[in-house]
């Protein structure tokens, strides 16, 4: 699993061939304290994302670009 923490989104196309997992922490707060309990089991994933995820930076905006991922791509379990 590859963990990302960053305030934006960023171009991972090319990188996310060789990962089995992915997990975009937007920023989860001091030390860590939002993210820590999920990936240690102690709390489900959750979250969809609020705007796409381009493949590229040239693709943001572009008419007719397919997001990598769309809005409300995401994961939520029970």
């Amino acid at each position: 699993m590859t963990l990302i923490v960053a305030g934006r989104p960023l171009v991972i196309a090319q990188e996310m061939k060789d990962w089995d997992a992915v997990v975009m922490a937007w920023l989860p707060g001091t030390e860590g304290q939002g993210i820590a309990p999920v990936l240690f089991g102690e709390r489900d994933f959750s979250g969809k994302l609020p705007m796409p995820w381009y493949k590229s930076a040239g693709d943001i905006g572009k008419a007719g670009a397919k997001p990598q991922y769309p809005i409300g791509y995401g994961l939520t379990y029970n």
